[in-house]
């Protein structure tokens, strides 16, 4: 989880965490796939560490939700 003192991270943090590069996070972001950057200036952007925190937590849960699935269909398959 996030510190007080890590608030908000900058693009190089939040490449760092994630493994996606500059150009995947924004066409994520234009298709509202991934948490939006907060600007503080015309050239200054930030992203909350805790929802880059979270967008990784529920891709995880998807990955695990989706190879449970596929366990059960292929279960079901062998007993039929």
């Amino acid at each position: 989880m996030a510190t007080q003192l890590e608030l908000f991270i900058r693009l190089h943090e939040v490449r760092a965490r994630v493994g996606l590069s500059k150009s995947q996070i924004y066409k994520l972001i234009d298709l509202d796939q991934f948490p939006k950057q907060i600007k503080l200036g015309r050239k200054m952007s930030l992203w909350s560490a805790l929802e880059i925190e979270e967008w990784a937590k529920e891709k995880i849960k998807q990955r695990d939700e989706e190879l449970e699935k596929e366990n059960n269909d292929d279960e079901e398959e062998d007993d039929q």
